[in-house]
């Protein structure tokens, strides 16, 4: 992998500009970088069998077929580590969309973040784009209060969920109950500031989430409970009333990514 595709490939997992990827790649972080995205060397194995995240097969789904395969391909590969850019800041969100934290906790935890001292590049990026993000944050974070709901964190389920067979990571970041205790619904976190992200692959992702989230607790989910908080485009949108229709879409694009894993 030559450093433009390694800068481009950082840009697109870190969330982050290409500008500011080029200077992570060209500082001491571009070492650590260069390995961890140099799939010849590190790759210890490769997934025997299709497995997504929600938010690669929803950006699969509004890609051309030159980047639909390399999606596909690098959901394959499994590298030896990844670098969570955003896990501070994800944190931080959800416990206050959770009522777990107030806002006065939340400014305190962002200013902790900011005043940390930083002794890495990798750790100075982490830094500036969790800090970015909770900046982006305070447009909608009167919005999110969902008074209707019981929050809570989510936590990594055990069960396997197979969408059309193809196994979906969610890992949605709240899990929301009604007042009886049941699971009524989720929120999914999303954090990409890197490109312009179109408002079907938001619609795409939100109904991805809702039939992970039927199959996961076998329960009649509705799509209206499924939210999408997209950060810096500052969207807060439920699955749409149309999700039938793109279910279809859904279910043909696992079908293609099937061939295609066979092949990468």
């Amino acid at each position: 992998m030559n450093k433009k595709d390694i800068i481009e490939k950082t840009a697109s997992e870190a969330g982050i500009s290409k500008v500011r990827a080029e200077k992570l790649v060209n500082g001491i972080a571009g070492l650590l970088l260069n390995d961890l995205f140099n799939f010849k060397s590190n790759v210890i194995t490769k997934y025997s069998r299709p497995q997504f995240s929600i938010d690669k097969l929803a950006e699969y789904m509004v890609s051309r077929p030159s980047r639909r395969q390399v999606i596909v391909k690098n959901q394959k590969a499994k590298r030896p580590f990844f670098i969570e850019y955003y896990k501070d800041a994800r944190k931080i969100i959800s416990d206050f969309i959770s009522a777990i934290i107030s806002e006065e906790e939340y400014w305190e935890a962002f200013y902790n973040i900011k005043n940390k001292k930083i002794q890495t590049d990798i750790s100075e990026a982490k830094q500036n784009i969790c800090l970015s993000a909770l900046e982006e944050f305070e447009k909608i974070m009167y919005d999110v209060d969902f008074p209707q709901y019981n929050k809570r964190p989510g936590r990594i389920s055990q069960k396997k969920v197979f969408l059309h067979r193809i196994e979906i990571k969610a890992h949605p970041d709240i899990i929301l109950y009604n007042e009886r205790g049941s699971v009524s619904g989720a929120i999914k976190l999303i954090f990409n500031n890197d490109r312009k992200r179109e408002s079907l692959e938001n619609e795409y992702l939100s109904t991805i989430l809702f039939q992970y989230m039927r199959l996961l607790y076998d329960m009649d989910i509705k799509n209206t409970d499924c939210y999408i908080v997209d950060i810096f485009n500052s969207v807060i949108e439920t699955a749409p009333m149309s999700y039938k229709k793109i279910i279809l879409d859904i279910s043909a694009s696992c079908e293609e990514i099937k061939d295609t894993w066979k092949r990468v």
